[in-house]
């Protein structure tokens, strides 16, 4: 799976996603609640020169994953204002 390895010395977020995919996975039908959505992806744009390409790679596999789900998880989610421009 791609993103199974992040170097560096940061705390890998890719984990932590795949978890909390397959525990929803693993408990059809479910909703996941996502509350403020924006800061968990926060700096994707810009992410190959802040952390290494890593919130860019979560971001890519979480909406690959809704696209191609096929067990039955509802997601809902939550998002404060969104401006790029404070991005950072």
């Amino acid at each position: 799976m791609p993103g199974r390895y992040s170097p560096g010395w940061w705390v890998n977020p890719s984990p932590n996603l795949r978890s909390v995919i397959q525990t929803a996975e693993a408990i059809p039908p479910c909703g996941l609640w996502i509350d403020e959505i924006e800061k968990g992806f926060r700096g994707s744009k810009s992410s190959g020169s802040t952390d290494g390409g890593t919130s860019a790679r979560v971001f890519g596999s979480f909406l690959q994953w809704m696209q191609e789900k096929t067990a039955p998880v509802f997601v809902v989610a939550t998002a404060e204002g969104y401006h790029p421009s404070r991005e950072q």
